[in-house]
């Protein structure tokens, strides 16, 4: 048996605790973070500030709170409207943390009263200031010119609006001016619209209660550009003209309401009409995508109304001779005026008519479109629909958490997050090649059910985990599709088990012979781990965090396989780091996955892992996968999923491409 290491768990295992902390040497001073050296201030905005504005700030080498304490400092001259000056200099906080690229700044409260009161404009220089939590020095950003006025009410201006023109009711109309407020906490910009309506073919125009539509800001942070929605409500959904007046207002915090000049406006309302289905071939859990124009959803009106479309056609199964005919009434998702969306789901006609899980073919047929508001009803022409129903796919989002970059600079690997990134998804994709599976950095958009895994730094749960799947219970037959490895689940918190779950890269240095208090130490730590990470570890005497200077300006190469690890020369070494700490986190985030989809042994209910302890299987317990394997390093791993775990997986997620058993021992 090798050497035991307790990293994975699953709900229901029982929790085995290894190994005594091993002591670190000394501690020596740290070296300079060489993130924050980096720390830049680009932009401040918007350049006219109210009570309460919300302040962004654009720049670089941000850091959250839990690594420093941020403030932005301003110093320069005050002048009133009436030409009198002062001088200010004070630091402005606290910052919140929103990326490593942006921050924000509630100007209110103490922030708004550094400033003189009154109207005024500011002309000075700004800077950020960090005290680091990790190595207790203050950095400061270059200064920056700074110029913004300072307002407590404005009053909207309308120089331009969208009219004339053809419109469908819940497009979007532009409006241009100046002097729209910008967050909740200045108060709200809106369109007031009154006027009549003449539907197509009445001779009379009818009066309209003069309505209000919230403006949303063209441009985060601009006050030159709104838009607002042209809900149903003004001239419900028939075809015909509107012609009225607009004007823009402004209501504040205080409720003090300041308009614009009113400004003549003609929209010609087409009645809802179906353009084109964005459908090649889809599977269950994925939108399909209708284009159009004058689309409401069920909550518009008095709730009598929505979308609705009628499907009607063939589906023929693969290999089937003939097909089935359908004829269903579909509910979609109104995503905006434009367009609508239907997710194949289970729950509703189509799923009922059809094992979506099981069976793949072929629809051919037309599409309706039926659109209903207060007691108006507009009927769309047929449209021509085909797609192909493909088998059930498994999309996985890899959500890395600020705490994972955080964690990076104990690594001393902040510089090569996206290059550690990459590697991790290729090994993902490797792990399970053949298997219906995908997996994705950025949010799904083009499905409704996917799985999500957190990729954090510390482990929340106190234990030291290298990864947990923390959801309800094992999803034999991949029932789900849209579990969430992360967070935390109050189910698992009620039957005695840890609540966080997810991917914890900071538990990693539990491999490491002096992990200084960043883990506990196991006796299956290896010295390959200090042998690959002490040259970039900050707390290491010697350890010299990666930078950018060490690419010489040429960018870093992408890591597919063994660049020879551990390795003498400095590019070499950072391209072991990247290859030994993406495989590690890459086959636990696989490990995980495995666990959310029922294994392993998915007829056992209380088996999370194999049951014994066999070289180069992924889903052997965490004591009986070493390090060297995890890591692909000196010919071992990587870890693969034994054969019949892999054909269960191939089961529920078939995969068109042919099976791969090379390296894949038996389960038993």
């Amino acid at each position: 048996m090798r050497m035991s290491t307790v990293f994975e768990l699953k709900a229901a295992t029982s929790f085995v605790f290894m190994a005594a902390l091993v002591l670190a040497c000394g501690e020596v001073e740290r070296e300079p973070d060489p993130w924050l050296q980096g720390l830049q201030l680009n932009s401040i905005e918007p350049a006219v500030l109210l009570p309460n504005s919300n302040v962004r700030l654009a720049g670089a080498h941000f850091v959250d709170s839990t690594l420093g304490r941020s403030e932005l400092h301003v110093s320069g001259t005050f002048t009133a409207e009436d030409g009198s000056t002062s001088v200010v200099g004070a630091g402005l906080g606290p910052l919140s943390f929103v990326d490593f690229d942006e921050m924000e700044l509630s100007f209110g409260g103490r922030a708004r009263a550094l400033f003189p009161a009154g109207d005024g404009s500011f002309t000075g220089e700004a800077w950020l200031k960090v005290d680091s939590s990790l190595d207790g020095r203050t950095y400061e950003s270059p200064a920056v010119s700074l110029l913004f006025e300072l307002r407590d009410q404005l009053t909207p201006v309308l120089s331009d609006a969208q009219s004339g023109g053809l419109f469908f009711v819940n497009d979007r109309v532009d409006v241009l001016g100046d002097g729209f407020l910008l967050s909740e906490g200045e108060g709200e910009s809106f369109a007031r619209i009154s006027g009549c309506f003449q539907a197509t073919g009445d001779g009379e125009c009818i009066d309209v209660s003069t309505q209000e539509f919230s403006l949303t800001p063209g441009q985060p942070q601009e006050r030159t550009g709104a838009y607002f929605v042209l809900e149903p409500q003004l001239t419900g959904i028939v075809g015909g003209v509107f012609t009225g007046a607009l004007e823009l207002v402004n209501r504040h915090t205080g409720g003090v309401e300041l308009a614009s000049e009113p400004s003549s406006i003609s929209y010609e309302l087409l009645p809802p009409t179906l353009f084109s289905v964005e459908a090649d071939g889809v599977s269950l859990g994925q939108y399909v995508e209708f284009l159009g124009g004058g689309f409401v959803s069920a909550t518009d009106g008095d709730g009598s109304g929505g979308t609705e479309l009628f499907l009607e056609g063939v589906f023929t199964p693969s290999g089937a001779d003939s097909g089935t005919a359908v004829d269903l009434l579909l509910l979609p998702e109104v995503l905006e005026g434009r367009t609508i969306r239907y997710v194949m789901n289970e729950d509703d006609a189509l799923g009922r008519a059809i094992d979506l899980r099981l069976v793949t073919g072929h629809f051919e047929g037309t599409v309706r479109l039926r659109v209903a508001y207060d007691g108006d009803v507009e009927v769309g022409s047929v449209l021509s629909l085909s797609f192909d129903l493909e088998p059930v796919k498994q999309v996985v989002y890899l959500r890395f958490l600020p705490d994972y970059v955080n964690t990076l600079r104990h690594f001393g690997l902040r510089a090569v997050d996206q290059e550690i990134r990459r590697r991790v998804l290729s090994v993902v994709s490797r792990d399970y090649e053949a298997v219906n599976l995908e997996v994705r950095d950025v949010p799904p958009t083009d499905f409704a059910l996917y799985s999500t895994v957190d990729i954090a730094g510390e482990d929340l749960n106190g234990l030291g985990l290298l990864g947990y799947d923390n959801t309800a219970g094992k999803d034999v037959g991949n029932v789900r599709l849209y579990d969430h490895i992360g967070g935390v689940n109050a189910v698992t918190q009620q039957d005695g088990y840890p609540g966080f779950g997810g991917v914890f890269i900071e538990s990693m240095f539990a491999f490491s012979r002096h992990p200084k208090g960043l883990a506990e130490g196991i006796p299956g730590a290896d010295e390959l781990f200090d042998e690959i990470f002490d040259a970039f570890r900050p707390d290491i005497t010697g350890g010299e965090p990666v930078r950018a200077s060490d690419f010489g300006g040429g960018g870093f190469s992408a890591v597919s396989t063994d660049p020879g690890c551990p390795a003498q020369e400095r590019g070499k070494q950072i391209e072991c780091a990247v290859w030994v700490l993406g495989n590690i986190i890459g086959t636990t985030v696989s490990h995980e996955i495995a666990h959310s989809l029922g294994l392993a042994n998915p007829e056992v209910p209380g088996a999370f892992h194999n049951g014994s302890d066999e070289q180069g299987r992924l889903m052997d317990g965490g004591s009986a996968r070493p390090f060297a394997e995890r890591a692909q390093l000196g010919g071992e791993g990587p870890g693969r999923f034994c054969r019949s775990a892999y054909d269960y997986l191939r089961e529920i997620l078939p995969s068109e491409l042919p099976a791969n058993y090379e390296g894949r021992e038996s389960c038993f």
